[in-house]
């Protein structure tokens, strides 16, 4: 599948980047932006950048619910990461909203239920069962939460 030619070059770098981005949003970005649905696209691209969970800056991002639990955060942040994957030590380092401890008992559980893996270089990686938590439970409950 392509993307649709009637987007100009520049909405396609914006939204291919949102699409890498965006977390919850992405299928659904994707499917619009190969079906060519320029106002659903839009729509999402509003909605994500309205209701962002991470405010990135200088590439160090920063959860914005500070009341976020430590496996949810950790879970945020590796979704928003390049390739889905950190470093232990960087990603505890991000995680602003959680206690070293809180921290740790998170990853050992996160760990035990599958949904990140440890991988060979000591990376802390995402599986595909903590994406789909994330999008189906984590996402839509801390969006709703900033909202209102």
């Amino acid at each position: 599948m392509a993307f649709n030619p009637t987007f100009a070059n520049n909405e396609m770098r914006i939204l291919r980047r949102l699409y890498a981005r965006a977390g919850c949003y992405r299928i659904d970005c994707y499917s619009a932006l190969v079906r060519g649905c320029r106002g659903r696209s839009a729509s999402l691209v509003t909605k994500t950048l309205e209701y962002s969970l991470i405010h990135e800056m200088d590439d160090i991002p920063l959860v914005l619910d500070h009341k976020v639990s430590a496996p949810e955060e950790l879970l945020i942040l590796l979704n928003h990461a390049e390739g889905h994957r950190l470093p232990k030590d960087v990603l505890f380092k991000q995680a602003k909203n959680s206690t070293s401890t809180g921290l740790a008992t998170a990853l050992s559980r996160l760990l035990k239920s599958n949904e990140i893996r440890s991988v060979e270089n000591g990376d802390i990686a995402l599986t595909p069962k903590g994406q789909k938590r994330l999008i189906e439970e984590i996402n839509p409950a801390l969006t709703k939460r900033l909202r209102g």
